[in-house]
């Protein structure tokens, strides 16, 4: 199975793309980048976007290979759609109350199912 750092540059040779453009869209030395390669180490989470960037792939995509994922453009429910309309009006207290309640009521309802 692919790791991300193989994907990383598997991607980027199907691409075009050189260790010095990665490198340079990291703002990180082609040094650091090649290690990446040669020792198969996993990058530090923080460059994950640009890479996802310049290889034009999600993330989902990058970190597990994943081909599908939630599309944005899904219809929701009218009652799940008026709640994120909610939680979108609130300021950020609001919003962390909201999440508050609502992993609190996550957590109960795992519990009576158990």
């Amino acid at each position: 199975m692919e790791n991300i750092t193989q994907r990383i540059f598997r991607l980027a040779s199907e691409r075009g793309v050189k260790q010095v453009d990665i490198a340079t869209a990291c703002k990180l030395s082609p040094t650091t980048v090649n290690s990446w390669k040669t020792r198969n180490i996993v990058p530090p989470s923080d460059v994950v976007i640009p890479i996802c960037r310049l290889l034009e792939v999600s993330p989902e995509f990058l970190l597990a290979g994943w081909t599908e994922h939630y599309p944005q453009d899904v219809a929701l429910p009218a009652d799940e759609a008026a709640l994120l309309d909610s939680f979108r009006a609130c300021n950020d207290e609001g919003k962390m109350i909201v999440r508050a309640s609502a992993l609190m009521e996550a957590r109960r309802a795992s519990e009576g199912a158990k």
